[in-house]
């Protein structure tokens, strides 16, 4: 039997509604936990890629003039995947931790900047006490991401 005008309108309506309302998770264009996590982990791939993908372009990564080079590539995977989280808009009720989170993230691009800098210039000393404590913080930014209400999948994994 066929729905009519006024039948096609209202499942026009409600599909409308349903797609707007589910995906988003809100008129305002939030969206759940899980999506949340999802979208981010997505994210947290890309910036793994491109930190990966300096990695295999160095000839030895342990050597003071590819650190420097590293850390800027490393900074800029960071600052652009921090850039594209901090897009994204969770529910009311996840805001708050989730820019914790997105600090979190953030606190790693000073570290590497560091390093460019005392690896540039050859200071050792320097430049492996701030290794040591940039890799001090990446371990709390891991577990920080793997205790919190948001299933994350990799960004726990990845700094």
């Amino acid at each position: 039997m066929p729905l009519g005008r006024w039948g096609m309108i209202v499942v026009a309506i409600v599909g409308s509604s349903a797609i707007a309302g589910g995906c988003a998770g809100s008129s305002e264009g939030r969206i759940s936990r899980k999506a949340l996590a999802a979208k981010a982990d997505v994210i947290c791939f890309h910036i793994k890629q491109g930190i990966n993908a300096a990695d295999a372009d160095s000839d030895n990564g342990i050597k003071t003039s590819d650190r420097a080079e590293l850390s800027v590539l490393y900074a800029a995977a960071e600052q652009r995947g921090s850039d594209q989280m901090e897009k994204l808009k969770p529910e009311a009720s996840a805001e708050r931790e989730w820019h914790k989170a997105i600090a979190k993230r953030r606190a790693l691009i000073p570290y590497h900047h560091r390093i460019t800098k005392y690896a540039s210039r050859g200071e050792v000393a320097p430049l492996e006490a701030t290794y040591k404590a940039y890799k001090l913080l990446q371990w709390q930014m891991e577990l920080g991401f793997r205790h919190t209400r948001f299933p994350f999948k990799l960004c726990g994994d990845i700094g």
